[in-house]
């Protein structure tokens, strides 16, 4: 909002434009969007982790835990015993060869009107607690697909570290709503999104991304990139099926809106560190802590002088 008035310049302007054109040449989240740690599902010795019965831990071999859909991410060794582990690999493995079976190549569907949509990491708090009516991501998958026109398809994506992870079941019951495909997932997600006729998303960084190419996003959680020119954001189930029926009138953001929306993020930070995927081989960073601290006590400043004029234009009022 303050990019009219206080328009980029100099040497941040460079800094923003050169980020943009990395990130379209180079194909690559940013830094802090990466995924360092899970690439798919830990193969079964991994799981099992058959040292910690060495060492004396008596829940390795404790009570048999569900092995259901309603948390598809393996769990600490503390909650489940190897035998549920051996069947979580097991059915992880029959939905990753149920996925390759059925999977398609870009070539098949690059020249058809498509939709895109990426599949999330799931439990994760972006879809349980900012996507709200949406959690049920196969549901939304359906009524997303219902309200497309006839000449569209919607593409569905599965999420890297998914792979191994998330049931069979999920795929299958995608697999049976016609008008939807299930992408290779080894496919780049950039050529995907720059051929998409829009994105749909949760939360997702794709909805980041479509900004950079100029590609319509519908971001149906709160998140914070939902308010960025180039993005749609419905109310409700009422105003998605409305955007949903005419793709056409949608409009993908302009390059000055890709370097506002990298300009807003610069704005938006302070200097530091970043954090490491695994906090606990995270060394305290007391640089970053220092220019927190003094951004929090600027902002209470701010918020003290505001109050301040508030209440003096106040008393001149009544006086």
């Amino acid at each position: 909002r303050e990019m009219p008035d206080k328009p980029m310049t100099g040497s941040e302007l460079a800094k923003v434009e050169k980020k943009l054109a990395t990130i379209i040449e180079k194909k690559a989240k940013p830094a802090s969007n990466q995924w360092a740690v899970f690439k798919s599902a830990p193969g079964l010795l991994a799981r099992l982790n058959p040292l910690r019965l060495l060492s004396g831990n008596k829940d390795w071999l404790g009570g048999r835990a569900k092995t259901a859909n309603v948390n598809p991410r393996i769990m600490s060794g503390e909650v489940h015993s190897p035998m549920s582990k051996i069947l979580r690999y097991i059915n992880g493995r029959r939905a990753q060869r149920f996925l390759a079976r059925y999977q398609t190549s870009f070539a098949a569907f690059r020249e058809q009107k498509y939709a895109m949509y990426f599949l999330h990491v799931q439990p994760e708090l972006s879809v349980e607690e900012m996507a709200f009516d949406y959690q049920d991501q196969v549901d939304t998958l359906r009524k997303v697909q219902a309200a497309l026109p006839a000449d569209m398809v919607l593409v569905v994506k599965e999420h890297p570290p998914m792979l191994g992870r998330r049931q069979i079941d999920v795929y299958s019951r995608l697999l049976r709503m016609p008008g939807i495909i299930l992408a290779d997932p080894k496919l780049d997600s950039h050529q995907l999104i720059q051929s998409a006729a829009f994105v749909v998303t949760l939360t997702g960084t794709a909805g980041l991304e479509a900004i950079y190419y100029g590609i319509p996003a519908i971001v149906l959680g709160s998140v914070f990139f939902a308010g960025f020119n180039g993005t749609y954001k419905p109310e409700n189930l009422e105003e998605l099926c409305e955007l949903l029926s005419d793709p056409d009138k949608l409009v993908g953001g302009t390059k000055e809106d890709a370097l506002r929306t990298i300009g807003a993020m610069l704005r938006g930070s302070v200097p530091g560190t970043m954090a490491r995927d695994d906090t606990r081989l995270q060394e305290a960073d007391v640089e970053s802590a220092k220019n927190m601290l003094s951004a929090l006590e600027r902002a209470q400043q701010e918020l003290q002088y505001s109050n301040a004029q508030s209440l003096q234009g106040l008393e001149q009022s009544i006086g």
